[in-house]
C-alpha cells in the first residue's frame, strides 16, 4: 500500500474525526479509502469487468468478489 499525506482545511478534519469516534470508520485512513473508492466507483466498475471478461475468455475462472478484492473494494 502506497502512503500520501493529504493537507484538509479545519472543518473537513473535524468531520473526518467526528466519523471515526462515531465508530462509523475504524480509522481516518479507511474514511478516506472510502471516499476515494466511491469517487472512482464508474470507473473501478469498468475496469473490473473488463478483467472479469478478460479472464473468462483466458478460462481462468475467478469471481467477481476476488476480483474486487483485488481492487480493493
Amino acid at each position: 500500500m502506497e502512503t500520501v499525506q493529504v493537507r484538509l482545511n479545519k472543518e473537513l478534519a473535524r468531520l473526518l474525526k467526528a466519523a471515526v469516534s462515531r465508530g462509523v470508520y475504524p480509522n481516518k485512513s479507511e474514511v478516506i479509502r472510502d471516499a476515494l473508492r466511491r469517487l472512482f466507483a464508474p470507473e473501478l466498475k469498468e475496469e473490473i469487468l473488463a478483467e472479469a471478461l478478460r479472464r473468462g475468455k483466458s478460462k481462468e475462472f475467478v469471481s467477481q468478489k476476488e476480483i474486487e478484492k483485488e481492487f480493493g473494494l
